[in-house]
């Protein structure tokens, strides 16, 4: 079991499908928890779930996903991995700051994520290992801006990058 905290960044691309909307683009960097499990199939091969939480203020993103890693040759008591990634995310975007906003927009969103994990544990304690992870995430969640009938606009949000520090306890 395993607590982390980190750094995110969620760029978007913002689309006008109709007419012309002016937007201040959301924050899309800021701070990010992850709770996780692992398990140790074998030496040199995790299975982990994980649940990560990344908010910049303006957008909300909840992810949950499971991850396969290979644990490569230790180098002392620093152990590296990588793995892949694959689950479910969910994006809350506050649009509250837009005064323009008709009740019609959608500006949540739920979408399949994968990508990649590396990292480096450090194996020096009996019960606890702090570590490094950089995890790459690839979605495609799309939210919707209409200010009246003749105006809307897509906000794309398409990767997430995370670099996480923490703990993890031993058992």
């Amino acid at each position: 079991m395993s607590v982390a905290l980190g750094y995110a960044s969620a760029p978007s691309t913002h689309r006008i499908i109709k007419g012309s909307v002016d937007i201040s683009e959301p924050k899309s960097d800021g701070f990010s928890f992850l709770l996780n499990g692992v398990y140790d199939i074998s030496d040199n091969f995790i299975v982990s779930t994980n649940y990560m939480r990344f908010d910049s203020g303006d957008l909300v993103f909840d992810n949950i996903y499971t991850s396969l890693g290979y644990k490569f040759k230790k180098f002392g008591n620093f152990s590296p991995h990588f793995g892949l990634l694959v689950g479910l995310s969910a994006l809350k975007w506050d649009t509250s700051p837009l005064e323009q906003a008709s009740s019609s927009s959608n500006n949540d969103s739920e979408t399949y994520i994968y990508g990649s994990e590396i990292g480096l544990t450090y194996k020096g304690y009996k019960y606890f290992s702090p570590f490094v992870h950089y995890h790459c995430m690839f979605m495609g969640h799309v939210t919707n801006l209409e200010q009246d009938t003749a105006n809307n606009s897509k906000l794309e949000h398409k990767t997430i990058h995370t670099i996480l520090f923490g703990v993890a306890y031993n058992f």
